[in-house]
């Protein structure tokens, strides 16, 4: 009898681990599902002050637009004397770097570590760069991270980015 008793015991357990997996399993399908519609409500939105959404009245993709609006501003800022300090090492002063994509670089870059590639630790000193990236125009300081319509504002820059 009290073999009996432990077989059943061990069924009831089994079962009811089973149950718990299936119920784990059918959670997370359904965690997925609802996160995937959430991703897609947040796939449209700003972006370093560019829309990600896309223009379905016009057949052409709305990326040529980004990319000239980045491009433009990146010459702007080169011509204006915008120089915008780092690090090879810096996460922010890559992420930085990604806003502008292609366009990188035209924009005006200095190195502030000597291992770094064209470093010049010199000018970083001598403009006390001491926060990765900053900027530089007209003498003033910005640190950190800017977006694309930071620095568009810092340099007076006022071409829309969707002007073609």
């Amino acid at each position: 009898m009290a073999n009996n008793s432990k077989n059943f015991l061990l069924v009831i357990l089994l079962l009811i681990l089973i149950g718990a997996g299936l119920v784990l399993i059918f959670s997370k399908n359904n965690k997925t599902a609802d996160n995937s519609v959430e991703d897609d409500k947040k796939s449209a939105g700003t972006v370093a002050g560019i829309s990600t959404q896309t223009d379905n009245s016009n057949s052409s993709d709305s990326r040529p637009n980004e990319s000239s609006y980045i491009l433009k501003l990146a010459e702007y800022l080169s011509d204006k004397g915008v120089v915008m300090y780092g690090t090879y090492w810096s996460k922010e002063t890559d992420s930085q770097k990604k806003l502008f994509e292609d366009s990188v670089g035209i924009v005006d870059y200095v190195e502030c570590d000597l291992q770094g590639p064209n470093a010049n630790l010199d000018e970083c000193t001598a403009q006390n760069i001491q926060t990765y990236p900053t900027w530089v125009y007209q003498g003033k300081q910005y640190s950190g991270v800017k977006t694309l319509a930071e620095l568009a504002k810092i340099a007076g820059f006022s071409t829309s980015p969707n002007a073609q």
